[in-house]
């Protein structure tokens, strides 16, 4: 009986320590928007309970760090209440010069004070080199009908590459009947994230962000990963809205490839909590490629050592 009540108690103390190790990661989030598709009133309410409620899931799960893209007054706003935890983002270019959340035919906000569908260059590159901005996207190009090689983003990723800011680029799809309900020049064929080949071969000093890295529906992106060691990726939604049999099988497919160190954990809006455990669940992860995961190779995408020691 001694012996079953000290193995007992053995067991319990191991699920104490293994619950707080989890509680202890800190976490990077890759992937967050300033503002949902509702509208927000003039004094921004709807923005501000939008901050409120992901900064109490940040704080229940040690997210040390995230990047936040949006509006440009609603990241303004985020940056200003965050500070040196957020990285601010530029979202861009803008169908009819406002967001594309979730495909809303109304409550979109413009993307810049400008109405454009571009940021000015000249005022983009004062943001980063004041350090108002410290990544460049979500990029949308998809939405817009625009090709990832697009003469008119060539300003833009050279200055991202002269000033070594990171780049993300949605890819993959969208929310159902796209083209009808926000942006008649989506398509499909433009998010293929192998698309970006030619981006890469042109600016091979980008440090890129695949969104939606999906490599059950792009395989191909897998020989990407193995080709140009500057891309890295994030999982969303899939790590959410996939069961978890699917989601598994994605991760095992990055693991049979030697290319887990490039996934960076996101959540782009969906629950934190929930985004980290569709990875605790995957129990042929080792401890050290969870982390990884969790924080540490957005810390080296980022080239911001330090970020993910223990708190």
């Amino acid at each position: 009986m001694k012996n079953s009540r000290s193995a007992y108690f053995g067991i319990l103390l191991l699920a104490v320590i293994t619950a707080r190790a989890y509680a202890e990661q800190p976490v990077i989030d890759m992937h967050v928007h300033t503002k949902n598709v509702v509208q927000a009133g003039p004094e921004h309410a709807e923005n501000l309970a939008t901050m409120y409620a992901y900064e109490a899931e940040a704080d229940e799960n040690n997210v040390v760090l995230f990047a936040a893209s949006g509006a440009q007054d609603f990241v303004e706003s985020w940056s200003r209440y965050f500070g040196d935890r957020m990285l601010g983002g530029a979202t861009f270019p803008c169908v009819n010069g406002v967001t594309n959340y979730e495909g809303a035919t109304d409550g979109r906000r413009p993307c810049f004070s400008s109405g454009g569908a571009f940021p000015d260059p000249e005022w983009l590159r004062t943001q980063y080199e004041r350090g108002q901005l410290k990544v460049m996207g979500e990029l949308g190009m998809q939405y817009a009908g625009i090709a990832f090689n697009d003469e008119r983003m060539a300003p833009y990723y050279r200055m991202a590459q002269e000033l070594g800011v990171p780049v993300a680029f949605h890819t993959s799809g969208g929310p159902p009947r796209t083209a009808e309900r926000c942006c008649p020049e989506f398509r499909l064929a433009i998010g293929d994230p192998e698309q970006l080949e030619e981006v890469l071969v042109r600016y091979p000093g980008l440090r890129v962000q695949v969104m939606h890295g999906n490599v059950l529906t792009y395989p191909g992106l897998l020989r990407m990963l193995q080709q140009y060691p500057n891309v890295y990726v994030d999982l969303t939604p899939f790590s959410t809205i996939l069961p978890r049999e699917g989601f598994h099988q994605m991760l095992r497919s990055y693991r049979m490839h030697g290319l887990l160190d490039r996934i960076m954990f996101a959540t782009d809006d969906f629950p934190v909590a929930e985004t980290i455990a569709a990875f605790q669940s995957a129990d042929f992860l080792t401890e050290e490629e969870l982390g990884g995961i969790l924080c540490g190779n957005a810390e080296r995408f980022l080239n911001m050592e330090g970020i993910c020691k223990s708190l």
